[in-house]
């Protein structure tokens, strides 16, 4: 344990002990409202009678929170795509083939397709996702900026 008075973390900052500081800055204000209220869903007790009593969760904060735990699915979707798009074409720069050589354009596309498979590999080990889940994952993360570019979408 750290020097730190006889303190432990979030008691020196007022908060109860074992509570956590989430830094959500730099997230969409869509996120962080949603990481809100996951985080204020998981702290209140379950209820089982979801329908009686006084304390018992509506029917319409129950739906918000199916919302929230959307946006933030689709926001983590998001950034898994990213990152994949992101791996391929760090594996995929080290090609190692001249510019000069004839064949440049073949070889390297041989070469991105390789570390496609790799990446797939790699994809299926950090996620747990099935084979076929993770090779459909590396093929859209590799596609999107030919496929989707269009007014919405800032290059």
């Amino acid at each position: 344990m750290a020097d730190d008075g006889g303190q432990r973390d979030g008691e020196q900052f007022g908060e109860a002990s074992g509570a956590r500081v989430l830094d959500v800055s730099g997230l969409p204000e869509t996120v962080v409202a949603a990481v809100t209220l996951l985080v204020e869903q998981a702290a209140r007790p379950a209820e089982r009678d979801a329908g009686h009593g006084a304390d018992a969760v509506s029917r319409e904060l129950l739906g918000d929170v199916v919302q929230a735990a959307e946006v933030v699915k689709g926001f983590a979707d998001a950034c898994l795509v990213d990152a994949t798009s992101g791996l391929v074409a760090d594996v995929a720069a080290d090609h190692g083939v001249p510019a000069d050589d004839p064949r440049f354009a073949e070889k390297v596309a041989v070469y991105r397709k390789n570390a496609c498979r790799a990446v797939v590999h790699e994809v299926q080990l950090l996620t747990g996702c099935t084979l076929t889940a993770a090779r459909d994952r590396v093929r859209f993360a590799t596609a999107m900026p030919e496929r989707v570019a269009g007014p919405c979408v800032s290059r």
